[in-house]
């Protein structure tokens, strides 16, 4: 009986695993990246640079861009609920760990970050948390429902990305033309990274019947529709240059136009898959630098 305890005991994830499982499912490097996002967004878009530290001051600020880490992180705990079958055969070794986790522990870490969240959003006001609650609620409606239809699912999670800075909008009244067109162009770019994504976890997605666009055209039809995105894409980014002559910001806008142009010519033939596992890559360092370039947008 002893040896059978023993070995029991052994087989039980330890703390450290179920810690590293519980990072990896709550995606804490995008809750973090958010949250400075956020930060930067309201001290260099919203207010003048130069009031930063009265900006920083704000306790309603931070209720609202930890609101939102707190509500992101609950996003994600139920979205890998969902998609944990889609998962092992998409990334199965990530998987394995983040199934040192029960379901019943994830579902439970999602109601209390939720709960979290709507109290923090509470302490900045009663229409802060009618926002955000409504907020978590797509959150789950997308993980849950939406996400599984054919191109709604790519748009709402682009809308996802686009909400908590939509809120800092309305919270500053920092009503600009620019904003709204960096804004299109930063929404354009995570609407691409979304097409992308569908195309290189095709397999999963055939496996566990999700209506993505490469499961409903084809690999070779959404390659199509890349390839107009891509082009569309171009021409939002070369909008940039309407902008006074800024050296970061028309970087910015050359190194898209450069990566879009390779995604029209260079994504072709049998290797499609893999080459978007590469673009994968180069979009999520785009979308990095899109947010690191704030600063300088004034």
């Amino acid at each position: 009986m002893a040896h059978s305890s023993t070995r029991d005991a052994q087989r039980q994830p330890s703390l450290w695993l179920k810690l590293v499982a519980l990072l990896l499912q709550v995606r804490w490097q995008n809750v973090v990246g958010l949250a400075i996002a956020q930060y930067i967004s309201a001290i260099f878009l919203f207010n003048d640079p130069e009031y930063w530290r009265s900006t920083i001051s704000e306790y309603k600020l931070h209720g609202l861009v930890f609101s939102v880490a707190f509500l992101v992180a609950g996003g994600y705990l139920i979205n890998n609920f969902y998609d944990r079958e889609k998962d092992r055969i998409n990334r199965p070794i990530r998987t394995a760990i983040e199934a040192s986790i029960k379901k019943s522990t994830v579902l439970y870490g999602y109601l209390v970050f939720t709960f979290l969240g709507s109290i923090l959003a509470l302490s900045v006001s009663g229409r802060a948390l009618l926002y955000y609650t409504g907020y978590a609620v797509l959150m789950w409606a997308y993980s849950h429902k939406f996400k599984r239809i054919t191109l709604l699912g790519n748009l709402l999670a682009t809308f996802l990305v686009v909400i908590p800075f939509f809120g800092l909008l309305i919270y500053y009244n920092g009503y600009r033309w620019f904003i709204f067109y960096y804004g299109f162009f930063y929404s354009w770019l995570f609407f691409v990274r979304e097409t992308v994504k569908d195309i290189r976890y095709y397999k999963g997605d055939v496996l566990t019947n999700y209506q993505t666009l490469p499961v409903v055209l084809g690999l070779k039809q959404a390659l199509r529709l890349l390839q107009i995105h891509a082009l569309l894409g171009i021409l939002i980014a070369v909008g940039l240059w309407w902008h006074p002559f800024n050296f970061w910001l028309h970087g910015l806008s050359a190194i898209t136009i450069i990566v879009f142009a390779s995604v029209v010519f260079y994504f072709r033939g049998k290797k499609t898959v893999s080459r978007a596992k590469e673009l994968h890559t180069v979009m999520r360092l785009l979308l990095i630098l899109g947010i690191l370039i704030i600063p300088v947008l004034r």
